[in-house]
Formats: C-alpha cells, structure tokens, sequence
C-alpha cells in the first residue's frame, strides 16, 4: 500500500465487500484475522481520478483455528489530483 501512495494514490473510497459466515461466535473466543492483498488492478480511470482497485481476503478464525468469517473487501485507492483526466 506504501507503493501505491508514493504514485499518488493516496486517497481511499471502500467499493463492495463480500462476507461468508461459517460459525457463530461463543462466549469466550479469541479472534484473529489474516489479511492478504490477493489483487491490485492495473491503473484506470474513474470518476474520482486515477486510481487501482485493490481487494483483500480477510479471514476470522477463533483459538482453534476453526474459521469463523471469510470476507473480500474491495477499495478504490485513487489520486484525487486526476479527476479531470478521468
């Protein structure tokens, strides 16, 4: 993500997000979450500016290691200084 601000994409707006729910929560648990970039777009054009779609695969698993949620969550990181070559 460093990358993408040095080329100045430093701005940010949340796109979609898909959630799969495999278990409940209990009383008790202790929640870790894995994050993973799994793509970044090559660059286009938007209405905000300039920018990279990136999505990230997030995964929710208790102590056991029995997992809980799975999510991809997609964002625009685009530069806002583009807009009017969008």
């Amino acid at each position: 993500m460093t990358l993408l601000d040095r080329h100045g994409f430093s701005s940010v707006v949340a796109t979609n997000v898909e959630q799969d729910y495999h278990r409940e929560l209990v009383r008790g648990d202790h929640v870790t979450a894995h994050f993973t970039i799994e793509s970044i777009s090559p660059v286009k054009r938007t209405g905000l500016g300039r920018g990279c779609f990136v999505t990230l695969h997030k995964r929710y698993e208790n102590q056991h290691g029995e997992l809980l949620v799975e999510e991809r969550f997609r964002l625009l990181r685009f530069d806002p200084n583009t807009t009017e070559e969008a």
